[in-house]
């Protein structure tokens, strides 16, 4: 019970206190919050969702209609020690959370309504950007679909590499599948023959990461016609011999 009493304390201190603080869309002291609504589903009165998050501890959820005292949930989405955001999706059946542990981001997006309903919560998607870094950007409705849109500095949608700036990627929740938003990271060789134009980028690792995206016979044949494009003699000669490492 005390320490229902001191949490209490915590979230209408920091949460209600004062206007300035009473934000639901930022983190506040540890404490982030995201409203909840009733649904046919979760029969839930109006509800936010709680996250306490700080170093050195595993993340407390917790639901607050802001009267009485918070719920403790028993059971935790997985993240990384630190939750550092976390947003639920417009029809409140996914949870995506952003987390950190040694300086590292993670994400996992999971079912959220039978969490609600007691039942354990499970991962549905997880998304590890090591060692780039990805952030939670907004949920996005397609139709009767939903998807997370997500920021990173990584190919996620392929192997992984080095995009040398951060880009947008959807994430459908139901499928795992992640698809970058911008059409020229959708051909991926395409985006890094673009890149050896610019002098300011790293020749080296692009020809190298050019060369690991370049594995299969289909894969070679688009590479071959992609670079029969190129009018840069320098980037047409660095490109025959990725060729010639096949």
């Amino acid at each position: 019970m005390r320490t229902f009493i001191i949490l209490y304390a915590y979230f209408s201190l920091f949460l209600y206190g004062s206007s300035a603080l009473a934000r639901a869309d930022n983190f506040v002291n540890g404490i982030h919050c995201e409203n909840l609504k009733s649904t046919d589903n979760n029969h839930l009165p109006p509800n936010k969702l709680c996250v306490l998050s700080s170093d050195g501890f595993e993340p407390v959820w917790y639901l607050w209609s802001g009267q009485g005292f918070p719920q403790r949930f028993e059971t935790a989405p997985d993240s990384m020690t630190l939750v550092t955001n976390f947003m639920v999706s417009p029809s409140q059946q996914w949870l995506a959370v952003e987390s950190v542990g040694e300086g590292h981001p993670y994400i996992t997006v999971s079912a959220l309504a039978p969490w609600l309903d007691k039942a354990p919560c499970k991962t549905q998607v997880e998304i590890n950007p090591y060692p780039g870094v990805a952030n939670l950007q907004r949920w996005q409705r397609k139709g009767q679909q939903e998807r997370l849109i997500i920021e990173s500095d990584r190919l996620l949608s392929e192997q992984n590499q080095d995009l040398y700036q951060s880009q947008l990627f959807e994430v459908d929740p139901v499928t795992g599948k992640i698809k970058a938003s911008l059409p020229a990271l959708q051909q991926p060789i395409q985006y890094y023959i673009d890149l050896l134009s610019q002098a300011n980028q790293p020749q080296e690792e692009i020809l190298e990461m050019l060369a690991n995206l370049v594995k299969t016979q289909e894969q070679q044949q688009l590479f071959q016609q992609l670079a029969a494009k190129v009018s840069n003699p320098k980037v047409k000669a660095q490109l025959a011999k990725v060729l010639k490492q096949k």
